[in-house]
């Protein structure tokens, strides 16, 4: 019975060492607003039929962030900006900056 929980326990931290871990908290306000995939391959039919992303696919950003201790909420971020692939990263013009203020941030991406 030992042997079976000693099975088990270490079948469960095999599985938690191989999970991903996203840092979606900023450094500090000097690192930009960026946007990237946690999937190498698509998980949605592209028009082009490819299962991978390709040079010029694009979606638009909405963005708001909230600072409540200056009650400020929903100031826009994003609204409707163009994000594409350049086959290396996805990239914008007229760079967003993480504001250490803000109390949190809400995207919504459209393609």
């Amino acid at each position: 019975m030992k042997r079976y929980i000693f099975i088990a326990a270490a079948l469960v931290l095999a599985t938690v060492s191989c999970s991903k871990v996203y840092d979606a908290t900023p450094v500090n306000h000097d690192v930009p607003i960026g946007f990237g995939t946690w999937a190498e391959f698509l998980t949605k039919a592209r028009t082009a039929g490819s299962s991978t992303f390709v040079n010029g696919d694009d979606f638009n950003v909405y963005g708001f962030k909230t600072i409540e201790a200056a009650n400020t909420p929903n100031t826009t971020v994003f609204n409707g900006d163009v994000v594409s692939y350049d086959g290396t990263d996805w990239t914008y013009t007229n760079l967003r900056y993480w504001d250490p203020n803000a109390s949190k941030y809400t995207f919504y991406a459209v393609s």
